[in-house]
């Protein structure tokens, strides 16, 4: 687990937030790079989000290992740090701050995207945050409530427990 500690005051409140997905539009910043970086066939990659979590699944790529290589790629070609906040991120996160509830960034991205989750957070979708933390095990970080996307996350989440608020997307709708 990668921890990057920006504020350390003591909150009343604590929400652990998803990027991808839940706080901007992942799928079309990974289009993007995919066509312009990487020279896939734009109809190869839908303009909507998939209906099913996987690319794998959803016909995008025919392996892992495919998978993986355009990802792992595109992480060094500015896909994180280019995705598109969602309309109303910033505000609803001042607006929390401003109520005293801290804001903690619990990430499954790669650890070498750190610099661009901070240069994202900071210079794109413009919110304030405590802390964030790269790790595919959410349910270690401490939050009063967290709020994902990835039907895996909530579950683990709930089984664990704790409060979680799922974001709508086609893939999470059962």
């Amino acid at each position: 687990m990668l921890i990057y500690n920006k504020n350390k005051k003591k909150r009343r409140l604590t929400l652990g937030l998803d990027l991808d997905g839940t706080s901007g539009d992942f799928h079309a910043s990974f289009r993007n790079v995919l066509i312009e970086h990487q020279g896939f066939d734009p109809d190869r990659i839908p303009v909507e989000t998939p209906a099913i979590y996987s690319y794998i699944d959803a016909g995008c790529f025919p392996d892992l290992d495919t998978f993986t290589t355009a990802l792992h790629a595109a992480t060094h070609q500015g896909v994180y740090y280019q995705m598109t906040p969602y309309e109303g991120l910033r505000e609803n996160i001042l607006a929390l701050t401003e109520e005293g509830i801290g804001i903690r960034v619990i990430t499954s991205r790669p650890d070498d995207a750190l610099d661009d989750t901070i240069g994202w957070l900071e210079d794109v979708a413009q919110i304030p945050y405590d802390t964030i933390f790269i790790t595919d095990e959410k349910t270690k970080v401490e939050a009063d409530i967290y709020l994902d996307d990835m039907p895996k996350h909530i579950s683990n989440f709930r089984n664990a427990g704790k409060r979680a608020v799922i974001y709508n997307q086609p893939y999470n709708t059962d």
